[in-house]
């Protein structure tokens, strides 16, 4: 058998640098944390989002964005992001098109 076994490597490398088994425990909860963080963020974007497309159609337009905004039902923030949303809707149209023309095409990396 070629090479060094993952354990061994792990624990010279926890033996160099003095790593205690309770900081590879502490890192490994922080990873889970940010994990967590991670899904709840994405499942809180695509809430909003559906939330937005009011015609369900998995695009939203700026007539949804508009009606949005004159609803008066959101809070600051909220208002702020969909603002942003419609003064630079031009842009991520643009770089949605983009992704669909890289998904779509033959080249492969």
């Amino acid at each position: 058998m070629n090479g060094v076994p993952w354990q061994r490597i792990y624990a010279d490398q926890m033996k160099t640098y003095a790593i205690s088994n309770s900081e590879v425990i502490q890192e490994e909860g922080r990873q889970i944390a940010r994990r967590y963080k991670l899904k709840a963020m994405e499942k809180s974007a695509t809430d909003k989002f559906t939330s937005l497309d009011q015609n369900s159609d998995q695009f939203v337009s700026k007539e949804e964005l508009r009606a949005v905004l004159k609803s008066k039902q959101l809070p600051w923030r909220e208002v702020h992001f969909v603002t942003f949303l419609l003064e630079h809707l031009h842009e991520i149209q643009d770089i949605t098109e983009y992704f669909r023309m890289l998904n779509n095409s033959d080249v492969r990396t």
